[in-house]
């Protein structure tokens, strides 16, 4: 059974005008005085008193008559009541019943309705012939339906190369680090193509109910991006290379590079390199020499006390000597034989033979493994994990380690809790400064003009901390808080752990006390604990 909405229709009599009320079927909504009250507004129909109807309409429920005044009314046609949604997607439309002597609507009516309240698409003419067929008043229904708009597909570029190289080496049966082969270079020849398009699908625009363009979200084309000895076709749709060398890919950008050849040491003969591509070293790089690089650095012999800067991997083969000057850092993964006396970040993970007093961070894993797999004094910090075989030394040689937090914001919290500290006792000073003087001021003492200067500098420094200490205490608090909640990362010995080596993962703090062997050292609540490996 369909159910139907109670309804009411105008009845003019002899004696005056009714209001005639119409049962609901089947579970139909019952009437609302909001309802009789807004269709007289319809028809300007204000003879009547609300209170007398209130109270009628309360007694008789939905069914029955209630004289609404003793004046007669000219007979009132069927109606129609458009409303558009705010998003102009859906026209309601509710119909409204004619009085005695009133006319019905046509479906052309109706039409021409819609249209006159701004209606122009989307109208729903099997609804309309469905109802004109079964009358149906004191309801919404949906007259007319906007459509949405067809989303597009972004296009898209494919790479015909491999773009996720693994710059790490081989480690031998011998338990040797092998750095002569890497397996970390895509090889190309010239006329290769290096990359292609896949075209964007453009969407199509849907339409409101009162005829306005919906337009699609709009879709992006790629570009193909390279840089030098690369050609791209006419249409714009594919890349080659032009020469023979090795391609890779940084943010989104192709490159291929016939690499930048160091034949000997990097010294007062070559200066500072800066180079767009690879840096292949094939000797050493002395002490008070840079080298920086869009690519990757490959350093053949040794690193002495020198900065090497690089986008891309770095390793060095013959290790780091870094005299407590050595600067180290690559967005990437970084490999060394060994690392002494230096300062290393890795954007991704660090792999060496041994670490001995240096500071070495990796935004993944530190793994020191080959033969002695050793990390002597320094700090080591890694967001995800530290494996090695041997931490410490029995000479007790003091060692932190620590892991489940990326070092960047571990760097950023200490460095802004150091400023903290120095502009609040900065502030704290001089407001003491500024307190004396008040004082002196209400003794009344007079400043001269050296101390009137004097003092609305401090004042301007005073308010100009007032202003950045609050930012930077919120900054600190919201870093603490991520430093707190961390719970990841682990340390992972494959041999043993001698006394005074600190173990930090996430904010919880283990110094080993007595020589410990073959574990792995996990956060466990707010405690760090060891396990068997």
């Amino acid at each position: 059974m369909i159910s139907k909405n109670a309804y009411f229709a105008m009845q003019i009599q002899p004696d005056g005008t009714y209001l005639k009320l119409y049962p609901a079927k089947d579970g139909g909504k019952p009437l609302t005085l909001d309802a009789i009250t807004a269709y007289f507004t319809h028809i300007h129909f204000e003879d009547y008193d609300i209170t007398y109807l209130m109270n009628e309409l309360k007694r008789i429920k939905d069914t029955g008559i209630i004289k609404l005044t003793n004046n007669k009314i000219r007979p009132v046609n069927e109606i129609l009541s458009v409303s558009i949604d705010s998003t102009e997607f859906e026209a309601i439309g509710r119909f409204y019943a004619p009085s005695n002597y009133g006319l019905t609507l046509s479906k052309e009516d109706i039409i021409d309705t819609l249209k006159r309240n701004r209606v122009q698409f989307g109208i729903d003419n099997n609804l309309i012939e469905e109802w004109v067929n079964n009358r149906e008043y004191n309801k919404d229904l949906v007259l007319a339906n906007g459509v949405n708009p067809v989303q597009g597909r972004n296009g898209s570029v494919k790479y015909c190369f491999n773009s996720n190289l693994n710059s790490q080496p081989r480690i031998n049966e011998d338990g040797t680090v092998d750095y002569r082969h890497l397996d970390n270079i895509e090889h190309v020849s010239a006329g290769d193509k290096l990359a292609c398009l896949i075209p964007a699908v453009p969407g199509k625009r849907g339409m409101t109910v009162t005829g306005k363009p919906i337009a699609p979200a709009k879709i992006k084309t790629p570009k193909l991006k390279g840089g030098r000895n690369l050609v791209i076709s006419e249409d714009g749709m594919s890349m080659y290379t032009e020469v023979s060398g090795h391609v890779y890919l940084v943010d989104d950008k192709v490159f291929v590079s016939n690499i930048y050849e160091v034949l000997g040491d990097v010294d007062a003969s070559t200066g500072h390199i800066e180079y767009d591509g690879d840096i292949h070293v094939k000797g050493n790089v002395t002490s008070g020499y840079s080298l920086k690089a869009k690519g990757q650095i490959i350093v053949q012999g040794v690193v002495e006390g020198s900065q090497l800067e690089a986008d891309g991997p770095i390793i060095i083969m013959g290790g780091v000597q870094g005299m407590n000057k050595a600067y180290i850092k690559s967005e990437s993964n970084i490999t060394a034989k060994f690392i002494e006396n230096a300062t290393v970040v890795a954007g991704k993970d660090l792999l060496t033979e041994a670490i001995l007093h240096s500071k070495a961070s990796a935004g993944g894993c530190v793994k020191v493994e080959g033969k002695r797999g050793l990390i002597i004094g320094g700090e080591i910090h890694a967001a995800e994990s530290v494996s090695f075989k041997v931490a410490g030394s029995p000479m007790s040689a003091f060692t932190l380690i620590e892991v489940g937090l990326d070092p960047a914001v571990l760097m950023e919290y200490r460095a802004l809790d150091g400023e903290i500290r120095k502009e609040q006792q900065e502030y704290t000073k001089l407001t003491e400064i500024l307190s004396s003087y008040r004082t002196k001021l209400t003794k009344g003492l007079n400043l001269n003009p050296a101390q009137v200067q004097t003092v609305r500098q401090i004042g301007a420094r005073v308010k100009e901390l007032d202003s950045l200490l609050p930012d930077k205490k919120e900054r600190r608090e919201e870093l603490g808080e991520y430093i707190i909640k961390s719970n990841r990362g682990k340390v992972i010995a494959q041999d043993k752990v001698y006394p005074r080596v600190k173990i930090v993962i996430s904010n919880a703090v283990l110094i080993v006390k007595n020589e410990t062997h073959y574990c792995t050292f996990i956060k466990d609540g707010e405690d760090v604990c060891s396990k068997p490996l």
